[in-house]
């Protein structure tokens, strides 16, 4: 079943307690499971009375991220935010307007830590929202990509405090060192946002992604390796990179983007050859992985010192 498309009108009403209905729409959830979505699904309703999402609908969402997952891991609060996602993703037009208001401009104050011009917090915002629930270039919306292993706003926050940096480095415009936080992980640290999802990922497949990522960059040309050392050890522009080697910016941006196709590419083959990963496993370790590459080529993360 699709995640995306609008929920049906016709759809008979849902009942009061969820837990019967949960129980059969999630024959694969433990009971202990079932009672923590049934409690989401209460509370949601009671937050949200206006958002209508069928529960054969969330149960098959949730599915498709948790079926594998560590139950010490999962949370009410957590699970409501993947039925906010899930109504997200159907389109329904209520969850949009509370994702607007109570996520996308809470995550807001971030990106004016990063640029405080208004129209550079607005263009970051806009790019991220359509990112977020319409999807570019032919991708689904990246709501689809969100797990429930880690809180849906400091997820969000990780999404758009990258593209603001993105943004910086495109427009060789200074990328500033962003304050350390203490608190509920929804600002990012430093050069490394703090994302439970990849904390999961990283608890079970950390040492293996070292060891597959520094094969991988070892593996490069010596033009490739260059090229990643002035980007990440030195921190250069691109225009600044292009200036060093004595080609254009345009060409230094083809060349990164090759260059982390090819790397991603190299590190999937090494996962589906060597990790025996569960089907819901593996896709969120390509989701981290792909996530972990940008950070790498972006912003110097330490998974890519060798």
């Amino acid at each position: 079943m699709s995640d995306e498309g609008d929920v049906s009108r016709s759809a008979a009403p849902e009942p009061a307690d969820p837990s019967l209905a949960l129980s059969h729409a999630a024959p694969w959830a433990s009971a202990e499971l079932v009672a923590l979505l049934a409690e989401a699904l209460r509370q949601a309703r009671r937050d949200w009375p206006l958002i209508a999402v069928p529960i054969e609908r969330y149960a098959d969402h949730v599915r498709e991220r948790w079926s594998t997952a560590d139950p010490a891991a999962l949370t009410v609060a957590l699970a409501r935010d993947l039925y906010l996602a899930c109504a997200c993703l159907l389109r329904e037009p209520e969850a949009v307007r509370v994702f607007d208001r109570d996520v996308l401009r809470a995550v807001a104050p971030a990106v004016q830590q990063i640029r405080r011009e208004p129209d550079f917090v607005d263009e970051i915002m806009q790019q991220a929202r359509e990112r977020l629930l319409v999807g570019t270039a032919g991708a689904r919306p990246r709501i689809a990509d969100y797990t429930g292993l880690g809180a849906l706003r400091g997820w969000v926050r990780v999404v758009v405090v990258r593209l603001a940096l993105q943004a910086l480095r495109t427009r060789d415009l200074p990328v500033p060192d962003l304050p350390e936080r203490d608190d509920d992980g929804d600002a990012p640290r430093e050069a490394n946002p703090r994302d439970p999802e990849r904390d999961h990922i990283q608890a079970r497949y950390g040492g293996w992604f070292k060891q597959a990522i520094k094969a991988s960059l070892s593996a490069l040309q010596g033009d490739e390796r260059q090229l990643i050392e002035l980007l990440v050890r030195e921190r250069l522009s691109l225009t600044e990179i292009g200036q060093r080697l004595g080609v254009n910016k345009s060409t230094i941006s083809r060349r990164i983007a090759a260059i982390r196709a090819r790397l991603f590419d190299e590190i999937q083959r090494r996962a589906h050859d060597e990790l025996k990963v569960a089907q819901g496993d593996y896709q969120s370790l390509l989701r981290v992985i792909q996530s972990q590459l940008d950070l790498s080529l972006d912003f110097g993360d330490p998974l890519a010192d060798r």
